[in-house]
Formats: structure tokens, sequence, C-alpha cells
């Protein structure tokens, strides 16, 4: 992939009435109350591909100010007892499904945990969510599968790891923001780069070698000094993969950022510079960019798979080889197939509610029509490939690339002339600075508009 470059102030003006963060397609807001059942899930999972799962747990013992992730904030140690039972009840209804369909599904190569804290929940607990799985799907003893769980840096220990590697997982994921006492506190996380480099330091120990790291920008009392040094200090770490996360400041949404003082926001041309700091200097380093926000080290298998054009988007971020179905169990998770799209309920009480009685917690989604499925397949080419071949495109399709997006062509034309995208009889492609805003011109060819909250 070509280096990003840096776009100018009235682009990113122009922009910033286009979504910045990729929403699953269609948009979730779009959905209907989805009347579910084996049968159902039988006609959806048309899968041809290696399957994903994802699983959601929700728990924190405390609040982030920053946070926009469904959560829920608890001490009770009960309340993450009963969610693994429901889990267990949850991907077993799955399995039965699929039993009843005499469907086989291949033992998932991707699985990734996230939350909230995953490792909220005792060992217990989480060896038997995890057994769950393994009863349902199998389990892939491939090195060359990524079983990623989300961790919190500030509670690894060499008991957690060693739990963690004998379930399987290989790769860990941090979520990282300043070491800056001030926006920390603004945050409410606080943690020190030495309790870091320890836990990254106790998981290569054991063997875990893979660390990926979420790094936010934009945040409150933030500024391009504090965030530069923070990400030098991160990468002395050596992780294989660094997600650039754009904060984006919701409060009307989100309760926990009515704490943050929008004054303590930092700039937009502070923001763009932290952005273009990041870029270059990962550039410098030996890192390559995949997709818009993402950048890897060689030694990451998405290094490999980028080159050879096998990478996938998928909700949870990119993939090393392509998955056209995903199965996500807990609360809010969201489910994808080629032919489907749904997701669980969003509240606790109503997910444990549901799950007792009807033995599943899909809540809303929708069947997609021909063109959702054209427009979904247009959004991971331009995420994964940033490119569009046209001929391909009229040989899956049945349909004349230039003629089925006349409008939306006109309206990047129109909006940014040629500075986005190259357009010619074979191909659409990213230009340098497009690929530096991969995201927004997806929603373009999604169908839909999206405010930028920001």
């Amino acid at each position: 992939m070509p280096a990003h470059t840096s776009t100018n102030s009235d682009l990113l003006t122009r922009l910033e009435s286009f979504q910045s963060r990729l929403s699953p397609y269609p948009p979730i807001e779009t959905f209907s109350e989805l009347d579910f059942s084996h049968e159902a899930l039988s006609e959806y999972l048309n899968f041809s591909q290696t399957p994903a799962i994802n699983i959601h747990i929700p728990f924190c013992k405390e609040l982030c100010n920053f946070c926009n992730c469904n959560i829920v904030v608890t001490r009770q140690y009960g309340l993450a007892a009963q969610y693994a039972e429901f889990l267990r009840q949850e991907i077993q209804w799955y399995r039965d499904a699929l039993k009843a369909q005499n469907k086989e599904f291949p033992a998932p190569n991707q699985l990734y945990v996230g939350g909230g804290t995953p490792t909220f929940l005792l060992a217990d607990d989480l060896r038997r969510v995890m057994l769950a799985v393994e009863g349902a799907f199998g389990t892939n003893k491939s090195i060359d599968r990524d079983y990623c769980i989300e961790v919190d840096p500030r509670n690894v220990d060499h008991e957690i790891i060693s739990l963690l590697k004998s379930l399987g997982f290989n790769r860990l994921h941090f979520g990282f923001e300043d070491f800056s006492n001030d926006v920390q506190q603004a945050i409410n996380r606080k943690y020190s780069f030495e309790r870091i480099k320890q836990s990254a330091s106790i998981a290569r120990a054991q063997g875990i070698h893979s660390i990926s790291i979420d790094m936010t920008y934009g945040l409150p009392e933030q500024s391009v000094i504090t965030f530069s040094n923070s990400l030098k200090q991160i990468l002395r770490l050596a992780p294989s993969r660094i997600v650039l996360q754009r904060y984006s400041h919701n409060p009307k949404i989100f309760k926990s950022q009515q704490s943050i003082d929008s004054d303590t926001l930092p700039s937009e041309k502070a923001i763009q510079d932290m952005q273009e700091f990041a870029v270059s200097h990962l550039k410098e380093i030996g890192f390559h960019a995949v997709g818009s926000n993402c950048f890897v080290h060689n030694e990451d298998p998405l290094s490999d798979a980028t080159k050879k054009g096998r990478i996938h988007w998928t909700y949870r971020g990119y993939s090393k080889e392509p998955s056209d179905t995903v199965l996500g169990f807990g609360l809010s998770a969201v489910s994808t197939t080629p032919s489907a799209i749904w997701q669980n309920q969003l509240s606790l009480r109503n997910y444990t509610k549901q799950v007792r009685t009807q033995g599943h917690a899909v809540y809303r989604g929708t069947a997609l029509s021909l063109d959702d499925q054209i427009r979904r397949d247009i959004t991971l080419k331009l995420l994964c490939n940033e490119e569009i071949d046209k001929e391909a495109f009229q040989a899956r399709w049945k349909q004349n690339f230039d003629t089925y997006f006349a409008n939306e062509l006109e309206t990047i034309q129109e909006t940014f002339g040629k500075q986005l995208l190259i357009n010619n009889d074979h191909e659409l492609k990213l230009t340098t600075s497009g690929q530096w805003v991969a995201n927004q011109l997806a929603t373009v060819f999604q169908g839909h508009w999206q405010t930028h909250n920001t």
C-alpha cells in the first residue's frame, strides 16, 4: 500500500459531513425487530468461507469517561457469573440449530473476545465459555489461527496469561490512550508505562508474542506533544499492530462523556497533526498501513495477507483472511452472513431474559437485498484493496459499475474533484489522500448518509 499523505484543511472540512467510523452495512439504525428461529438461522447461514466468532464481555469495574462501548459497570461479580452461563446457553442454541439442519460449521480460524473487560470473568467462567465454543464449533489448533482477546494491561499477571494461553489465545489486544496525567485524569483511566511494559513482558515470557494496541487521539487535555511522546513510548514495547482511533465526543448518546468539558478537547488542527505524526512516524520505523487506521509490523501475519490481497474487514477490524460469516455472541453482538445481518439485545436485562426464554438473543436485523450485498462488497473492496476492478464487478454482479453507482460517483466528483479517487474505464482507485479517509468514502457507496459528530 502506498504511504498515506496529508489531506488539506479544506478537504477535511468537506469530509466532516461524512461518518468517519464505519458501521456495519446496512446501518444498524435501519434494522427492524427480527423473528428468529432455527429455520431462519439455517436460511441465513449459507457461508462459503471459514467463519469467525466474536464474543462480547461487557463488564468493567469502573467507567472510563471517554468510552463509547456498550458496557456494564459493576463490582458485583454475580452478574458476570450469570452472564457467562447465558453466553453458554446462547452458543448451545446455535449449535443445536446447526445440528437440526445437518450443517457443519468449520472450526473458526478467527475468534475475538472483546469488552468491556473480558478478563473481568473469573478463570472458571471464562474457561466454561470457551469450552462451549469448542463444543459447538470446534477449536482451530493451527498456528495460523488468530484467537485474540482484549486485556486491560493494568490487570495482567502470570496466572491470567497462563489461563489465556491454555484457552488457545495467541494475540492480546491492549487499549491505550496517553501517558499524560492530565489526559488520564480527564478520561478516568490511569496507568504507567512501566505497568504496560510489565504486562507485555509477562505475555511474551509465556509464549504470547503478538500484541496489538489501540491508540486514541483527540482526547480531552491531549496535545500533539503528549500524544507523540506516548506513541514513541508504546513503540518501545514492539507491538505487532497499532490501531489509531479518533475520539468521538457525543455526550448526548454516551452519558459517560457528559463529565468531559468540551473546551478541553484539542482543536481540529491539533487532531490532524496527531494523526499525521503517527502515520509518518510509524512509516519511518517500518510499519505499513492496512486500511485507513491500522498499521502493522512486517512480522505480523496481517502484513503478508495485505501484500497478497487477502485481508478482510469485519466489525472488529481487519483480519488476515476472508470470512463471509461472523457469528456474534453476547450483549449487543452483531452477526453477519452473505444474506443477512442481525444484532443481539442491547441491555443486560433484555439479553438475559430472551436467552432464558428463547435460547438466543437476536433483537433486530435484516435480510440483505441484492443491492445491499453489492454495496457491502464495494465497501469491503475500498477498505481492504483500495480499488475496484470494474470488469470483475460486472462479472460477479452482472451490472455495469459506472451505471450502477452513477449518483455516488457524481457526488464524489462534485464534492472532491479528483483528489480522492481515480476513476477510469477499468478501475476505481483511491488516491493517497483517499486512502487517508477511506471510511468516509465508503459511506457514500453504502447509499446512506450519517452525520459525523465530533
